[in-house]
């Protein structure tokens, strides 16, 4: 009998028939798509800020609180790079929303130049503007406790505002920005602040959130700081853990409609918001509205604490 040469087979019938068989094929690592992550940031409750005057535009050692500002947010922004690197991603989207005061404090040219930068407070949606959806997740930096409790420069939007309930529960800030966060299934991952507002945070909305304690409020204008660099180090270090867990974070959902109640610092206010359509005056100081809208309910809360005239 003739000799009879072997048969070739196609490289891609052999590694088809090697894959069934499971063997010798190494398994290529999935890629995850991109990440785009929310980055709203205050500042009284950044590390190295003990003073009202370092907050106020103008005040002693503002320039200082600024420069502290603009190191912690790209500490945040190491940590979640570092996250993507592990998980194979190219890039990340990272928006920064500047949320104190007349939210124009970070040293723009100073953030990474693939960073995107939100300025300027006549935005209706505050501390969440542009925050939606598309986003995979939350991180609240340099935050400070609700109105009328103890915590370092605590208050709620404004000194107008004694009091803020979301369906009869204390709201501050946080509690705020995490319900229009979880209203739009974006889990808040990491938060950072005073001790009184991270355990005010850990009561709610950020029980399984990452945290980072920046200082210990001694009084409202007073507080025990830490070391600013170890601050540092742990933002990148728990911004990095934050995001390695994302695929274990929820959202904190408010259920809808929203029954706000706000306490304001005199009659006045109290009348002339109640001259609003929806709104109502329910006591001498204290004034309710009804939304199924988070967006709308936001928004009316920043109007009525920051924009109505008295």
């Amino acid at each position: 009998m003739a000799f009879q040469p072997p048969m070739h087979r196609s490289p891609l019938c052999s590694v088809a028939v090697l894959a069934a068989l499971g063997c010798f094929v190494s398994p290529v690592p999935a890629q995850e798509s991109r990440w785009s992550v929310y980055v709203s940031t205050d500042m009284e409750g950044l590390s190295g800020i003990g003073t009202s005057a370092m907050t106020s535009n103008g005040g002693k050692d503002y320039a200082v609180g600024r420069r502290m500002m603009t190191r912690e947010i790209n500490a945040v922004v190491a940590g979640i790079r570092a996250a993507a690197r592990e998980r194979g991603m190219a890039t990340v989207r990272i928006v920064i929303n500047d949320s104190h005061g007349d939210h124009a404090n970070v040293l723009v040219e100073q953030l990474p130049p693939d960073v995107e930068y939100v300025q300027g407070s006549l935005k209706p949606l505050g501390m969440v503007a542009e925050l939606d959806d598309g986003f995979d997740a939350a991180i609240y930096l340099g935050y400070h406790a609700r109105a009328g409790t103890l915590g370092f420069l605590a208050h709620t939007g404004s000194g107008l505002v004694r009091d803020l309930r979301i369906n009869g529960n204390p709201t501050g800030e946080g509690e705020m920005n995490a319900a229009f966060a979880g209203a739009h299934g974006v889990p808040v991952v990491l938060v950072a602040g005073d001790s009184h507002y991270v355990a005010q945070a850990r009561e709610t909305y950020a029980r399984n959130a990452r945290a980072v304690v920046t200082k210990t409020a001694i009084t409202a204008h007073a507080a025990h700081l830490r070391p600013v660099e170890v601050v540092r180090r742990e933002l990148e270090a728990e911004a990095r853990a934050a995001m390695l867990e994302l695929a274990t974070a929820s959202p904190w959902r408010v259920a809808l409609p929203w029954t706000v109640e706000m306490t304001v610092s005199n009659l006045t206010h109290a009348i002339v918001a109640a001259r609003l359509p929806t709104v109502e005056q329910v006591g001498p100081l204290t004034v309710q509205f009804e939304s199924a809208d988070a967006a709308e309910a936001y928004a009316l809360i920043r109007i009525l604490y920051r924009f109505l005239s008295m």
